[in-house]
Order: C-alpha cells, then structure tokens, then sequence
C-alpha cells in the first residue's frame, strides 16, 4: 500500500474554515453539512458503506499480507461510528466550496454569526436533512455547492 503525502500548505481543514476565532466552538463535519448543505452525513447509509469499504479493507490487507485484524477493527469502528471516510471526504469537499463562495460575495462573516447563533440555541444538534435554518438565499439557490442557508 503506498503513503499519501499532502504538503502542510495544501490541507484545508473545514473544522478551521468555518471557526471565526480560536475562543470559538469547533464545529463537526456533521453539522456543516446539515447546516450549510443541507444534506445528513454519517448516518445508518454512512454505517453500511463503512462496513462493505471496512471488509474490502480487510480482504486487501490479507492478499498483501498485512495484519487483517487491524484493518478490520480500524474498519469495524469507523462502521460503528457510522462514518464512511468517502462520503466525509466529499462532504469536506462541498463545504470548502460553500467556504469560497461566502468568502467571495463578502457574506462569509454574517453566516459564520448566523450559524453560531442557530446551534447555540439549538443544542448544536444539526438540523434536520433539507432543513434551511437561515431561511432563504445563499446556497444552490445562489449558485452555491448545496441547499445552503
């Protein structure tokens, strides 16, 4: 198996993205996605594809001749966690896209309140899928990544 490198200046982390200050809540992938995509991330569909992608995993790691226990167990958590490290990576995707986008039309700064605003007073629980918190604009309606707010 061979080593993926990403030069330190490259990564960009939505988890850093979308914190205004270093006093601020960190906000999880999870309620990103519900909050300015709109869409539900690692769920029971999430749960399934990480264990078939956690068993492709484990087969792979035997063929090579790896420990397929560790491969296994890495995989059997992430399942239960109900990540799918391809859909999260999509999702990272989408939302530094939305992060351009409200950075680009001046509109980033009002989001970042608006959303602080919205999960303290909802428990920092992401909305539900298809929810638009925020009301109208941005988003696919602004020619946006997703169903923004």
């Amino acid at each position: 198996m061979t080593g993926l490198s990403v030069a330190p200046a490259q990564v960009r982390d939505t988890v850093e993205l979308f914190c205004p200050s270093p006093g601020h809540r960190r906000l999880r992938l999870r309620f990103l996605a519900a909050y300015l995509l709109g869409i539900s991330i690692q769920g029971s569909e999430g749960a399934a594809a990480g264990a078939a992608a956690g068993a492709a995993a484990a087969a792979a790691a035997a063929a090579a001749g790896s420990s397929p226990s560790a491969a296994a167990a890495a995989a059997a958590a992430a399942a239960a966690a109900g990540h799918d490290s391809v859909e999260d990576a999509r999702t990272a995707l989408k939302l530094y896209r939305e992060w351009q986008r409200l950075r680009d039309a001046g509109e980033l700064e009002a989001k970042l309140d608006e959303m602080y605003a919205w999960g303290r007073a909802n428990g920092w629980e992401p909305p539900p899928p298809g929810a638009r918190p925020g009301g109208a604009g941005g988003g696919a309606a602004a020619g946006g990544v997703g169903g923004g707010v």
